[in-house]
């Protein structure tokens, strides 16, 4: 009798504990911090990369999730992966001002792509730590998303959300994989 409350204990345990397989697209403009981020996540260091000339993937464990990440540097490729993916992490250097009407046009035609309709898609406002970079209400902004962030899935609205973070300095993303963790499909 107590070897089968064990024996049961053990499969509710082991239900509960599995981790979730997800499937992440890294995607953004170069030397925003897409290959450094998925470094950290699967070995724990921290690296500085050279820009990727093509298409990286890597797996990590992030809470109860089991995550295959493509950090996709070239943009012509971006849309061969998106049926294979589950949900996407936008990456923008937040320091670099110069470069976010570049940036929002990519954004915008993600959001846009058809294959990518109903996806959680989180924003890094990323390198928040380097001086001169915007602050979470004018990124928004200048991504053209400061309407349509969306926080949890709402009805009829694509899950859509920004956070601030750091790469260099490990924060702010972890929020970022909650969030996407939240909001994935069953």
């Amino acid at each position: 009798m107590l070897s089968w409350i064990y024996s049961l204990l053990g499969s509710i345990w082991n239900v509960l504990s599995r981790k979730k397989k997800t499937t992440l697209l890294m995607l953004g403009l170069d030397n925003s911090g897409k290959s450094t981020l998925l470094c950290r996540l699967a070995t724990g260091t921290m690296a500085q990369l050279a820009p990727s000339a093509r298409p990286n993937s890597d797996s990590f464990e992030f809470e109860n999730l089991t995550v295959t990440a493509y950090d996709i540097g070239a943009r012509r490729v971006w849309s061969n992966y998106f049926s294979a993916t589950d949900a996407v992490l936008f990456l923008v250097d937040g320091s670099d001002v110069t470069r976010f009407p570049e940036a929002a046009k990519e954004l915008n035609g993600l959001l846009s792509a058809e294959e990518l309709s109903g996806m959680p898609v989180a924003v890094l406002n990323n390198k928040v730590d380097v001086p001169g970079a915007l602050g979470m209400l004018d990124f928004k902004e200048q991504m053209q998303i400061d309407r349509c962030c969306s926080g949890f899935r709402l009805v009829g609205r694509r899950p859509l959300e920004a956070f601030a973070s750091s790469v260099k300095l490990g924060c702010g993303y972890q929020d970022a994989f909650r969030w996407i963790a939240a909001n994935l499909r069953d």
